[in-house]
């Protein structure tokens, strides 16, 4: 976009129609959640159809969704995973393996071994 001659919005999305139900659905099968969706009234100016029109994305910028929403959520859910350090249970343990004297300070953030 940013070497391209078109300075108007460009959606970037997928032109599949789905509801919000079924992407909340998605969501928790991706993730194994045991979350409940509950239904709230819509509001007055909410947007009937979810299907972006991404011609301009295909003609400008030469683009098209290639993943499905099951496989994005997939690889979403495994990197945040991925991304999840130990609990603090876990170092501790490990820390023990290591037979020395150790105490551990742990933070919202990070866990800190002192030897």
């Amino acid at each position: 976009m940013l070497i391209s001659a078109c300075h108007e919005p460009v959606n970037i999305g997928n032109p599949h129609e789905m509801t919000i139900r079924e992407l909340a659905e998605a969501v928790i099968r991706a993730t194994g959640s045991t979350s409940k969706i509950v239904a709230k009234p819509l509001p007055i100016d909410d947007p009937k159809v979810r299907q972006p029109d991404i011609s301009r994305a295909r003609a400008v910028l030469h683009w098209e969704p290639r993943v499905s929403l099951e496989t994005g959520l997939q690889r979403t859910v495994a990197w945040f995973e991925a991304q999840q350090e130990p609990p603090i249970e876990v170092i501790d343990a490990w820390l023990e393996t290591q037979r020395q004297p150790v105490k551990t300070i742990a933070t919202r953030e990070a866990s800190y071994a002192m030897i």
